[in-house]
């Protein structure tokens, strides 16, 4: 490089890093490329680079060049951090700790890697290293905001919520001046902690303080959504409901607000899980088809099941959307379009499998129980709200002496749970055999009773109206508190935990209510 070239870069360096300082982005992203054009190894202006086009939500463009920067300076705590941050914003969080590990070993004292990396460890469940992370990181800076929070996120995930409320309550009452921004979040984490002790007054106060603050703070106006809706406030709930994450697509100029279709195409795009998804299919029904054609893309194994819906003209894999169509639409939006409230929500069954399954039973016995005690791993570490239960749990149930049949509706367990199985003569395993959706409910088309955890198949039982009895954890999802499960699926009955973790008593009641009905 010549001595003019080197001067020439200097010069734009110092006016990059000067608009890069004053969030002129735009400017300074122009001149860290004409910088990397003059100088292609220069490790300052591709990390820089990376840091604006992150800055303007270029995450793809901003990754390329914190590689490149990262590669150039591998021993540089500052470009692996900035990798890392990226990852994170890709939702790569295997990488993003990666480099945050690479960032920490290069600068033990780091304290922005250590509390990043902690808060993703607990994320990621990886429990114990996150809180010696975080503490780590906490002795480095002990009057740090954010480590105040991450903190009592990790006692919130691993059901100490009361302690989690007394540490954001001392953060409130230090001298430390909080933005507004920072006390958003601290005022929607007591929201969730109340949400969890079942304080729902509380927590929507939290939540409206923390939009008052931060009006743009989506992830209060998704959990003052789902208080709402627990609080059968549907028509605010929905339109708060809004603010979730939906599948964004090129699809948004085609978006549907609820005018008739007039022999037009409408694509409903499903989003959320399984049980959502069930849940919610029913109100396509409700849509004013007006000789238009409604079109369902969703997973692929409930392509089948949701073919057999009549008011669906077409069923395609959501992975790969092959039709055209005038009108777009997610799934979960449709409840704020048409004001859906307990009122006009229709209890009756609507989905049906094509052919029923009549080969799996013993033909012996008269009642037929299918089963299911686990699934998703979700807040696996929290008793309060832990849907999911052990085996061990249930196991009692099966030990009563009455005339039925188990069907195990269960994906997969280990083998001590299987040795257990074989042992008894009055379970039927179908587990590995449930297939998609559409044959999962040709088998429980033949129960007379479904008892499951909150999961899809309690979903699936009572759109279909089986009798269907859901045992619950502490905190219950939204749709499952008060007389709400009556008005979706009036056939199915909920047996709650009172103590957080404790699944013996509500599994006793269920014994209890199984004796009552089948003796």
């Amino acid at each position: 490089m010549s001595e003019d070239t080197f001067k020439d870069v200097i010069s734009l360096f110092e006016q990059a890093h000067s608009f890069q300082k004053n969030e002129k982005w735009s400017g300074a992203i122009i001149l860290y490329k004409n910088i990397i054009e003059l100088a292609p190894s220069m490790m300052e202006a591709h990390h820089n680079l990376a840091i604006c086009l992150r800055k303007t939500g270029k995450l793809q463009d901003a990754l390329r060049y914190a590689i490149i920067a990262q590669k150039l300076s591998m021993k540089n705590s500052q470009t692996n951090f900035s990798l890392a941050i990226i990852y994170e914003k890709l939702n790569v969080p295997i990488k993003a700790i990666k480099y945050y590990k690479k960032a920490i070993a290069i600068s033990s004292n780091y304290f922005e890697a250590l509390n990043n990396l902690g808060r993703l460890l607990q994320k990621d469940g990886q429990l114990e290293d996150a809180i010696e992370i975080l503490k780590r990181a906490q002795s480095i800076e002990p009057n740090s905001p954010s480590i105040t929070i991450n903190i009592a996120n990790y006692y919130l995930e691993t059901g100490q919520p009361h302690e989690a409320n007394n540490l954001l309550k001392l953060l409130l009452n230090t001298k430390i001046k909080l933005s507004k921004d920072i006390l958003a979040i601290v005022i929607n984490t007591m929201g969730v902690i109340a949400m969890v002790l079942g304080n729902s007054t509380i927590a929507l106060s939290y939540f409206e303080r923390a939009i008052q603050h931060s009006p743009n703070f989506k992830e209060a106006h998704e959990n003052l959504a789902l208080i709402l809706l627990s609080r059968s406030e549907y028509l605010r709930g929905w339109e708060e409901y809004e603010w979730r994450s939906q599948n964004k697509s090129d699809y948004e100029g085609k978006r549907w607000k609820g005018e008739s279709l007039n022999n037009k195409t409408l694509l409903v795009h499903t989003e959320q899980g399984y049980g959502d998804i069930i849940q919610f299919i029913r109100l396509i029904s409700k849509i004013d088809s007006n000789g238009g054609n409604i079109v369902i893309a969703c997973p692929e194994p409930l392509m089948a099941l949701l073919n057999n819906c009549s008011d669906i003209k077409l069923v395609t894999n959501i992975n790969n959307i092959n039709t055209t169509f005038d009108y777009f639409v997610p799934l979960m939006s449709i409840p704020n379009i048409l004001k859906i409230n307990l009122s006009n929500i229709d209890g009756k069954s609507y989905i049906f499998p094509k052919y029923k399954s009549r080969k799996l039973y013993c033909p012996k016995t008269k009642f037929k129980i299918g089963i299911t005690w686990s699934g998703r791993t979700q807040n696996q570490n929290d008793p309060y709200r832990n849907r999911s239960c052990h085996f061990f749990d249930i196991f009692p149930i099966f030990e009563q002496n009455i005339d039925a049949n188990f069907i195990i509706l269960q994906h997969q367990y280990n083998e001590d749970v299987e040795n257990l199985l074989k042992k008894r003569s009055n379970i039927t395993d179908l587990s590995g055999r449930l297939g998609d959706f559409e044959h999962t409910a040709s088998i429980i088309s033949n129960c007379d009773l479904i008892i499951s955890i909150d999961t899809y198949m309690a979903h699936l039982a009572g759109a279909m109206g089986i009798e269907t009895w859901v045992i619950l954890p502490f905190t219950p999802n939204w749709r499952w508190i008060g007389n709400q499960s009556a008005i979706w699926y009036p056939k199915t009955r909920l047996f709650k935990q009172n103590n957080p973790g404790d699944w013996v008593e509500p599994v006793n009641r269920v014994i209890k209510n199984l004796a009552d009905l089948i003796l």
